[in-house]
Parts: structure tokens; C-alpha cells; sequence
């Protein structure tokens, strides 16, 4: 899922979108924001082998950087040497001579971090800080042309690899999530092929729009090809809201199935709310601690 921040400052509407938004009502309408800068990191897990990988190959597509945290890019060269990353950085303990040479044959920018106190995907993140989105906003006219003003924000940041493996590996992504999420406006979004998961922040109104694929074909047919790929793989409608870090007091949702009220603490050993279902455009929820919101992958079953 990508996202944007509707508006600046800490009381906001924290906006959570998905990077290809398919409006059901127009199958030909698709949502992109070009205008802001998005940024795919690669993790060191397996990559199911094409066409196998439609989260994989929309998350390319809808990014303008890419980079490879370490033994990352031996898995994208496995999975297609035709895709080439803008960077490959880590410790590099994982990194294959024969892929390094690869890519540095074709101008790949590799570059070593020793720091053990940081994991790869720490690496990875840290340059994403400098990487700011630009926007030219038109304020008015003159003889000389129109005037404007540049703004800068932070990229979204989409992690691919991020569960599936060990079990320490993915709550490593978990405690990622939380340290830098606040750092790009909290729109920093784990995936792997059947999940994703983003970091809801606290005491800020959130709105969740998952326009997913559900399983039916478009209500109007296509000879589409590029559609059809992108049509193949959504977010939700299963959900589910987990207050991984701490208690949450208080959380207050709306467009769910089960919704919640605000009465009732979540914790682990008390509620936690999974297996819960998306039944609205839009899913609104406030909350008085951060957590974390997940939504399974679907994907078009070929005959």
C-alpha cells in the first residue's frame, strides 16, 4: 500500500492508499501519484519465480527508486536480471560475487556498511532519508510567467521480503516499522506476497482506502494486458489490527465488519482484533497508541 499526508502537522488526516487503486465502479481507472517520490527496498528472502510475483512486480512499477538491502539483489537477479536496482547496500556478508559484478556492470551503485549495530534493512532506510519528494505548486502569474513554489516531503517507502522467513527476521522489520515510519509520515509499508502491514499512528485520524481484488473479474471486459496484471493482486479484504509494541487504551474504527467502539483496551493477552474484514470504500480509525494494520494479498486464481 502507498500513502500521503493529507495535510501537514500533528493533527492531520494520515492518508493509507494502495499503490495501484482500482475503482470498481471504472475498470479502466487506476490512482497513481506520480508527484510523490516512492522508494522499493528489496530484502534478502525468496522471490516466487515469474509469473509468480504480481506484489513483487507492482511494487517495481509504482516506484521511481529502487534499492537492494545486501543478499536482496541476489534474489532479484534470480528472479529477473532484466530489473536492475538504483543502489545494492549493506554489510554485503550476503552478496554474490558473480550478482555484484552484474550489477555493477550496469552502473549499480553498491555500497558497504560494516556497522553491525544496524541491520540491512536499517541501511537500506537510511539513504531513503535523503531521497525527498518535490512538488511545484503554481501560485500565481506575472509577465515574466507564472511563479512557484517548491515543497519538499518524504518518499513512501515499500519493503518487499519483510515476512515469511525466521521469525526474529520478521519482528526485525516489525521494530524497523516503528523506529522509522514516523520518520517518512508513517508511510513506510511491509509486503511480502500474502500481507501487508503499516503503522497507524497515535492520536491522529487515519483513512484506509483498500481497493482489492476480490476475486471477480472487471464489470466491464478488457483487452488490457498491463490492467489485467495489475488487477491481479490487491490488498484485503481481511484485516486485522494488532497493538504489537504496547497497549492500546483506546481505538475507535468505522467501514470494518467488527468495529471498534473505544471501550475496550487491545493488548496482547486481552482483544486483538484479526480475522476482522474491510465492508466500506474507506476505513477510518483513531487511536490512542500506535498499531499496526495488516491486510492479506489477494491474488487472481488462473485456471
Amino acid at each position: 500500500m502507498s500513502g500521503i499526508v493529507k495535510t501537514n502537522g500533528n493533527g492531520g488526516v494520515v492518508s493509507f492508499t494502495s499503490p495501484d487503486l482500482f475503482d470498481q465502479n471504472h475498470a479502466a481507472s487506476l490512482t497513481t501519484h506520480n508527484d510523490v517520490n516512492s522508494i522499493l527496498v528489496v530484502l534478502n528472502m525468496p522471490i516466487q519465480p515469474q509469473p509468480q510475483s504480481p506484489s513483487l512486480e507492482r511494487l517495481w512499477r509504482c516506484s521511481q527508486h529502487r534499492i537492494c538491502a545486501d543478499g536482496g539483489a541476489n534474489r532479484l537477479y534470480q528472479y529477473n536480471k532484466e530489473y536492475i536496482p538504483d543502489r545494492i547496500r549493506g554489510d554485503l556478508d550476503s552478496l554474490n560475487e558473480e550478482v555484484r559484478a552484474y550489477y555493477e556492470g550496469h552502473n549499480v551503485s553498491v555500497e558497504q556498511d560494516p556497522c553491525q549495530d544496524t541491520n540491512d534493512l536499517d541501511k537500506a532506510l537510511q539513504i531513503c532519508c535523503g531521497v525527498q519528494a518535490t512538488t511545484n505548486t503554481e501560485q500565481g502569474a506575472s509577465t515574466t510567467g507564472a511563479a512557484t513554489t517548491t515543497t519538499s516531503r518524504p518518499p513512501r517507502i515499500y519493503v518487499y521480503g519483510a515476512f515469511g522467513g525466521r521469525f526474529d527476521q520478521e519482528m526485525a522489520s516489525f521494530a524497523a516499522l516503528y523506529k522509522w515510519a514516523p520518520r517518512f509520515d508513517w508511510q513506510m509499508y511491509l509486503y511480502s506476497e500474502e500481507t501487508c502491514a503499516f503503522l497507524l499512528p497515535a492520536d491522529r485520524p487515519c483513512e484506509i482506502r483498500l481497493a482489492f481484488y476480490d476475486g471477480k473479474e472487471p464489470d466491464q471486459p478488457t483487452d488490457d494486458a498491463e490492467m489485467m496484471e495489475r488487477l491481479s493482486v490487491g490488498e484485503g479484504p481481511t484485516c486485522g489490527l494488532v497493538p504489537l509494541a504496547c497497549r492500546c487504551d483506546s481505538i475507535t474504527t468505522t467501514g470494518l465488519k467488527w468495529d471498534l467502539d473505544g471501550t475496550t483496551a487491545m493488548e496482547f493477552g486481552g482483544l486483538v482484533s484479526t480475522s476482522n474484514r474491510v465492508m466500506n470504500d474507506v476505513v477510518t480509525v483513531t487511536t490512542s497508541h500506535p498499531v499496526i494494520f495488516t491486510a492479506e494479498l489477494q491474488r487472481c486464481k488462473t485456471p
